[in-house]
């Protein structure tokens, strides 16, 4: 049984369930999957993040649900990569392929990754007919089963940076960004598509986001500058791991 350390609530807003870290979380997440595959007794179409916590999870689920969950029946797309090749660190699929997808599953083709060294606005033409045949839609917009999301510590979310909120108006599923900080070529969900799931949940570690947290939540501070903040969903969840 999945211990929730602090509280799990819903006072009109999104859902807010902390948890003590990110092996508790990554067990959380594996069984709201198993939950939604029995509900929907069909394939589920999922979209996961990168960056560390993700790696976390994927490192947890391959050692203690590879044989647990049918992940076979998961369909599996990005948030956002890089655009980098997929033996790159930095890739967000090359990482997922060699924690997760490598050890749990035999073959693969249920997994739908960005390649990161397309040339972004040709794969992102190739992304865009891929969920419109895939996908049921809404909205002109396919519709994810779940979206599981991180967030930056200046409120980015996807690869949609403080800026860019521009890319939350766009009537496509995915489209290119730039990381402003770098300069690096990314490509991203569109804000309309996150929006446009069944279900969105952010997964947030570490200190170095409680006050920024705090601002989305209760809308302080410089909370209108943070595409996190623009993530509107009526089945929206942040899992949060319980600062010490």
């Amino acid at each position: 049984m999945v211990y929730i350390a602090n509280f799990n609530f819903n006072i009109m807003g999104p859902t807010i369930t902390t948890l003590r870290n990110t092996f508790e979380i990554a067990s959380y997440i594996a069984h709201k999957l198993d939950k939604k595959l029995d509900a929907k007794k069909s394939t589920i179409n999922i979209a996961i993040s990168g960056g560390n916590t993700p790696k976390e999870i994927f490192k947890h689920w391959s050692s203690h649900f590879k044989n647990e969950i049918n992940w076979r029946n998961i369909s599996f797309y990005w948030v956002d990569e890089r655009c980098v090749p997929s033996s790159s660190s930095e890739s967000n699929y090359g990482e997922a392929k060699r924690l997760f997808f490598d050890k749990v599953l035999t073959t693969q083709d249920n997994v739908f990754p960005i390649v990161g060294d397309n040339k972004p606005h040709e794969e992102v033409f190739i992304l865009n007919s891929l969920v419109q045949s895939k996908l049921p839609q809404k909205n002109n917009l396919p519709v994810f089963d779940l979206i599981l999301l991180g967030m930056g510590t200046d409120g980015h979310t996807a690869s949609i940076f403080p800026g860019q909120l521009e890319l939350f108006n766009l009537d496509e599923a995915y489209t290119t960004s730039v990381n402003p900080h770098t300069g690096q070529k990314r490509i991203t969900l569109t804000g309309k598509t996150i929006n446009n799931a069944n279900e969105v949940c952010f997964i947030i570690t570490g200190s170095d986001k409680k006050l920024i947290i705090d601002e989305i939540i209760n809308k302080k501070g410089n909370w209108q500058s943070y595409p996190a903040s623009f993530i509107i969903n009526d089945n929206l969840e942040w899992i949060i791991e319980e600062i010490q």
